[in-house]
């Protein structure tokens, strides 16, 4: 017993380690019809003081900024980042880092760009008050899982009876809403978690139409778990089941007396104590191996944080000779 419960520990540890709490990348928007900036500008530098500096600086305090940097117009870059409202600040902080670096990947030269994580948002624009209107013609981005229930119908009208409730509050001051409702639709207790969030510079009007626009992507077959993700909005829900796993197992069989029980009884302690002591051995291993990679990204993450600072730091130089020209 006592080797079991330590398996279960070091199993339980595994299952921390490699949790998938890895930030998620959905799409990226690179307009085509706004002109582009040329290496080496004042636009560029002021783009990499907004992404790696005042973004990454901001979100550990804030799940929404929109700051702006330079003097110029021309040379002026407004951005802007929202995190989603349930994630931790380590965790917004982190998917605004991760961002930063890509967006620029993924729209090389755009004055204007859009990139989209799970948990986080970014955008910027040489244009001022670019993201307070929502764009009808921007696309929708859905990830859901495909079990669905057999009960759609009823399922159905509870989250959409959710998100009419949520959506009056959703569009409020904070342009953020969240519930989490006990539900017993057909005698199965579930859960049933929504949320809605709109950048804060929509207008009540748009943050609405930004929501329904999500709710009608969802799919028909009401997936237990399913979010939409826009460049102005997202939503989210899940449907939770405590019980699932536990409930409608079979009882195990009634043992028959006999030699030959007392023989399948210890046959299946040694199985037991062999099969333990296996997953204890992979247990250890895969524990190691976790702390090894979470160690070694932790270095490598620090290295390019490093680096970056050393940019930015020659970026400032290149900035202030610049500006004396």
């Amino acid at each position: 017993m006592r080797s079991i419960l330590i398996c279960l520990f070091v199993l339980s540890n595994i299952l921390v380690c490699i949790k998938p709490e890895d930030i998620t990348y959905m799409a990226s928007d690179c307009p085509n019809t706004t002109s582009n900036y040329t290496e080496g500008s004042k636009f560029q530098f002021n783009l990499n003081r907004l992404l790696y500096r005042l973004l990454y600086n901001n979100a550990s305090n804030s799940i929404y900024a929109k700051p702006s940097v330079g003097e110029i117009d021309d040379d002026k870059v407004h951005g802007l980042y929202l995190c989603r409202g349930d994630v931790a600040p380590k965790d917004c902080q982190n998917c605004i880092d991760v961002a930063s670096e890509r967006i620029q990947r993924e729209c090389p030269l755009k004055k204007q760009a859009t990139i989209l994580y799970d948990q986080c948002l970014i955008r910027y624009s040489s244009i001022p008050n670019f993201a307070s209107t929502f764009n009808v013609s921007s696309y929708y981005w859905i990830v859901y899982n495909s079990e669905s229930f057999s009960w759609m119908k009823q399922v159905k009208g509870i989250s959409d009876a959710m998100f009419d409730n949520l959506t009056p509050k959703a569009t409020n001051d904070m342009k953020y809403a969240e519930s989490l409702d006990e539900i017993t639709p057909l005698s199965l207790s579930q859960k049933l978690y929504g949320m809605m969030q709109c950048i804060p510079d929509l207008s009540a009007e748009d943050c609405h139409a930004c929501l329904e626009g999500a709710r009608s992507v969802i799919p028909k077959s009401v997936p237990r778990e399913c979010r939409v993700v826009h460049e102005s909005c997202h939503l989210s829900y899940q449907f939770k089941n405590p019980e699932e796993g536990r409930t409608g197992a079979p009882p195990p069989p009634s043992p028959t007396p006999g030699d030959k029980d007392q023989g399948e009884i210890t046959w299946k302690t040694k199985v037991i104590c062999i099969v333990t002591g296996v997953i204890a051995l992979l247990a250890v291993v895969w524990t190691g191996s976790c702390l090894y990679l979470k160690k070694r990204s932790r270095r490598r993450t620090e290295r390019e944080r490093r680096e970056r600072r050393r940019l930015l730091q020659l970026l400032d130089m290149e900035g202030n000779l610049l500006g004396e020209f």
